[in-house]
């Protein structure tokens, strides 16, 4: 991170713009990176399997805290798209997280979609 720099007193307007155009182009650049990054989480989520299985996803889902009638519901989601990869699960579960009523159970779904998707990264 650029540190910012201490007022010099100095009135110069264009000193201040450049400074600003460069903290703008740093900022710029992070952003880049993160998407970057993001979508490389994605495309790995999208060839990674979770599990050969229904079975095996089953119990993946089961050890990262999703209640079983909820990962029976993703598995089946999942199985209509093909693969259990984990986007494909993930991307069930956070469908499904949105049919929750209560907001802190569907936020806790999120959250434990948002652990799976980390498995990919």
């Amino acid at each position: 991170m650029i540190p910012p720099k201490k007022p010099s007193g100095r009135s110069d307007v264009g000193e201040s713009l450049e400074e600003i155009r460069e903290l703008i182009l740093h900022l710029v650049d992070k952003r880049d990176q993160r998407k970057d990054s993001f979508a490389k989480v994605i495309e790995n989520a999208m060839k990674t399997r979770l599990g050969d299985d229904a079975d095996e996803v089953l119990k993946i889902l089961n050890r990262e805290g999703i209640p079983k009638n909820l990962s029976k519901e993703v598995i089946a989601s999942a199985q209509e798209h093909g693969r259990f990869t984990i986007f494909a699960v993930v991307d069930a579960l956070t469908r499904m997280s949105g049919k929750i009523k209560n907001a802190g159970e569907r936020t806790e779904t999120d959250r434990k979609a948002s652990a799976l998707l980390a498995l990919a990264a």
